[in-house]
Order: structure tokens, then C-alpha cells, then sequence
């Protein structure tokens, strides 16, 4: 549980846990692109929070460029997190045999 927030342990093991909670419900069809998602949320976030690490390293100045590309891995790792999240919900559901909708894009509030 404290793992987020010990240096470089939470570099590992946040993803470990991800992908036990995704295991715990059965092997399923679906287990390789399972994992394959977790990987690429988890890359994405460990590759934003390392490019904003290199840009604030670089110097006095920090590289604009540098900065761009940390967002737009922060807005991707941000993306991947609720399809990671709409997984683990989909994958419990199922487990428990329940009949709840699983929340999707289309079941969000629209704004008028």
C-alpha cells in the first residue's frame, strides 16, 4: 500500500499490484492485453516522471520542449489510468457474476 511513496520501490512495485489485482480474478481470455495495458499506463507514467526529472536537471533553464513531452506522457499515463481503472471494474464484475453496468464513455453526463 506504501509502496507509492517509497523511491524507487515505487517504480515496480504499484505495477505488480495492478496486475495481481487483474490476475486474482481468473486467468479469462483477455489476461495477455490485460497486461499489456498495465505496461503501457506504466511506461507512460515512469517515462513522464522521468523526462520532467531530465528537464529540471538540464541547468538553470528548463527545456520547453522537454516539458512538452512530460505532459503529453502525464496526459497519456492520465488516459491509460481510467482504461486500466474500466478494466479492473470489468474484471471484478465479471468475477462476481453481477448484472451492474460497468461505467464506459457513453454512460458519462454530457454537458449542455
Amino acid at each position: 500500500m506504501f509502496s507509492w511513496l517509497i523511491p524507487v520501490i515505487n517504480m515496480w512495485v504499484p505495477r505488480g499490484l495492478v496486475l495481481g489485482v487483474l490476475r486474482a480474478h481468473g486467468p479469462g481470455a483477455a489476461g495477455r492485453r490485460d497486461q499489456v495495458l498495465v505496461n503501457v499506463w506504466w511506461a507512460t507514467w515512469i517515462g513522464h516522471a522521468l523526462v520532467a526529472a531530465l528537464s529540471g536537471v538540464r541547468g538553470q533553464r528548463t527545456s520547453l520542449a522537454l516539458l512538452l513531452v512530460a505532459e503529453g506522457l502525464e496526459l497519456a499515463a492520465g488516459a491509460l489510468a481510467i482504461a486500466v481503472i474500466q478494466r479492473v471494474t470489468a474484471r471484478q464484475a465479471a468475477a462476481l457474476g453481477s448484472a451492474l453496468p460497468v461505467p464506459g464513455a457513453a454512460s458519462l453526463p454530457r454537458l449542455s
